[in-house]
């Protein structure tokens, strides 16, 4: 009997390997314990078609090319896109009253799904790549994983989703109440006048003193992963998958430098899951992300084109290929450490089945491009530094970031995704997770992104981010009572003072303002009926507020060691950073009314700053 030819040996026959290479991946397979077709593949050796092809002449099957023979429509209809994924199977054609299934790896598990599938008809196995299979499902199911990836959510928990949650009807209610103010201040001016002014002036205080409180209490909240945690992380060979979602959209720019960045993570590449989400209709991008020639673990998806067009819902059509234990977010963008996924691995195992999601720390590494960026880089550090760990030891629910959030794939799935017609869909899944009695942590380890360099690109963002958190505080506070119980008195308030406030005291501001100049100007007459002394105290309110932006503003600039004359002229300009926050909470009111679930996408690849 012929002893069988090796696959290493066949590919090397075939002058698709060269002998240091395959020398190389088989020494380092002894470590890790994958197969060595899908160590090659992913590491950017070896083409899947290449290996597949090898693969079906070695072990004596045909070979299925899908995307040149594709499929009968009648026979992948009889199954569904959830069963070929998990099976890496799907029906190819008929020949008689035998069925051909393409399949990837006919191990035990796989046949019996043929088997089933086939009933009474002959079964004969083609071999196929992993690729075909996904081009295959989303070829034959792309409209349905595309409803699933909108829908989902409000079938399976209709309380937590936004699709019916904004429009006329409630801004009816909410025109209806600024009427209503107003008619009371016209009828009772010296009373209701006053004490609307008041009433702005505690809130603003209220908002004001928080935001120290949270950079107190973060400081106490310990770092993870602990140095013990990293060195009990388990070998590579015990690591678990893990997906990687990059959502594109308009960004042929960055992808080149996106490939870079994501292959130089620091995680077994046959483990590494990466999904590049394009629309369908995106055609720059797509030729983009095939012009980079990304290795086998990256794996392109486009998704049917529908409304709304946002960033969660491209992900919800992504998590139905997703293959990994964890998942995580990166935008286009993106710098991640190259260990963060070790770190997040290293975390999730020495932490309870209740702790379902990771938030890394986010900053900016074209921060000192201009002033802008440089008051955007303060805010970040103080945001991911001090008061998210901050919400963490207050009892407070954590919103998330838009990317960098390491979630376990199976509960994401459980608590119905994300909501596509949020914009701030992060946001929304720390609250949804919170309440549902879940726990967020935040951890040590960065990404670095690149910050808006012009003020129209970063309305854009800020705009969407206010009208996302309006939309958060709007959805979640439908359960009012559940919240109460669930975060308690200080973690319902919190919540009320980091997401819903976070926009009204925005909106408020610029009334306070406008009231206080025109006092010191003596504008307001004789028949005002704001007395003095409030006005005055208005204005101390008003003063108190900025020196809290300077002393925060110089917490960050010293705890991230941010020195010199740049960074402290942002420091000192950086109260009147938030004039602009109302600019954005004015365009964030009128969309959240006129186009509640428009996506006001940033444009990236801008500054002259970033890393080649």
């Amino acid at each position: 009997m012929l002893k069988p030819v090796r696959i290493g040996e066949l590919l090397i026959e075939r002058g698709l390997v060269d002998e240091q290479t395959l020398a190389t991946v088989v020494a380092h397979q002894a470590t890790l314990g994958d197969a060595l077709g899908e160590m090659l593949t992913s590491a950017g050796h070896l083409r899947p078609y290449d290996l597949y092809k090898t693969l079906a002449d070695q072990k004596g099957y045909a070979f299925a090319d899908l995307l040149r023979e594709i499929p009968e429509e009648h026979l992948l209809a009889q199954g569904s896109a959830e069963e070929y994924l998990r099976y890496r199977c799907v029906p190819w054609k008929q020949e008689g009253e035998t069925v051909v299934m393409a399949c990837v790896s006919p191990d035990e598990e796989a046949i019996q799904f043929m088997q089933s599938f086939t009933e009474e008809k002959k079964l004969e196995v083609a071999l196929t790549s992993p690729r075909d299979i996904l081009r295959t499902v989303e070829w034959g199911f792309g409209s349905v994983l595309d409803e699933k990836a909108r829908e989902h959510l409000l079938v399976n928990a209709p309380h937590y989703s936004l699709r019916h949650a904004a429009g006329r009807g409630r801004g009816i209610w909410v025109l209806g109440g600024v009427v209503g103010a107003l008619a009371l201040c016209f009828l009772q001016p010296s009373v209701f006048i006053p004490l609307g002014v008041m009433v702005c002036n505690l809130f603003y205080l209220a908002t004001m003193l928080f935001k120290p409180l949270l950079f107190l209490a973060g400081r106490s909240v310990p770092r993870l992963p602990t140095q013990q945690m990293v060195a009990a992380l388990p070998g590579e060979s015990d690591l678990p998958v893990y997906t990687v979602l990059v959502p594109l959209y308009g960004e042929s720019e960055g992808v080149a430098r996106l490939v870079r960045a994501l292959s130089a993570l620091d995680y077994p590449a046959s483990r590494l899951d990466v999904k590049l989400i394009v629309e369908e209709d995106d055609e720059e991008t797509l030729h983009a992300v095939l012009a980079a020639h990304p290795p086998a673990m990256f794996e392109v998806l486009r998704v049917p084109f529908s409304l709304p067009r946002t960033k969660p819902k491209a992900c919800n059509y992504a998590l139905s290929f997703a293959r990994g234990e964890f998942v995580t977010i990166y935008d286009a963008e993106d710098l991640p450490q190259p260990d963060q996924l070790k770190k997040a691995v290293a975390v999730f195992r020495n932490v309870p089945e209740d702790v379902v999601c990771l938030q890394a720390r986010l900053n900016y590494y074209n921060r000192r491009e201009n002033l802008l960026t440089r008051m955007f880089a303060l805010e970040y550090g103080g945001l991911f530094d001090f008061m998210l760990p901050g919400l963490l030891a207050l009892g407070i629910p954590i919103p998330l970031g838009g990317t960098s959030n390491h979630l376990r794939l199976s509960r994401l799935k459980e608590l119905g995704e994300w909501d596509p017609y949020n914009v701030t869909e992060d946001a929304d899944l720390g609250i949804r997770l919170a309440t549902e009695g879940l726990r967020t942590l935040p951890f040590d380890s960065l990404t670095e992104e690149e910050a808006p360099i012009l003020i129209s690109a970063w309305l854009k963002q800020r705009s969407r981010w206010i009208k996302g958190y309006m939309q958060t505080w709007q959805v979640a506070m439908r359960r009012a009572p559940l919240l109460l119980r669930r975060f308690g008195l200080l973690g319902f308030v919190g919540f009320q003072l980091f997401v819903g406030a976070a926009s009204l005291v925005y909106l408020l501001s610029p009334l306070l303002w406008i009231l206080s100049a025109l006092w010191g100007m003596n504008a307001l007459g004789s028949t005002s009926f704001l007395p003095d002394w409030l006005m005055v105290l208005s204005i101390g309110i008003f003063g108190a507020g900025v020196l809290i932006q300077w002393a925060l503003a110089l917490t960050v600039l010293v705890h991230s060691r941010w020195w010199g004359a740049d960074m402290m002229v942002a420091v000192a300009v950086y109260p009147f950073y938030w004039l602009l926050h109302s600019w954005a909470s004015f365009r964030a009111l009128k969309q959240l009314f006129l186009a509640p679930h428009y996506w006001d996408k940033t444009p990236h690849g801008l500054s002259r700053l970033i890393p080649a």
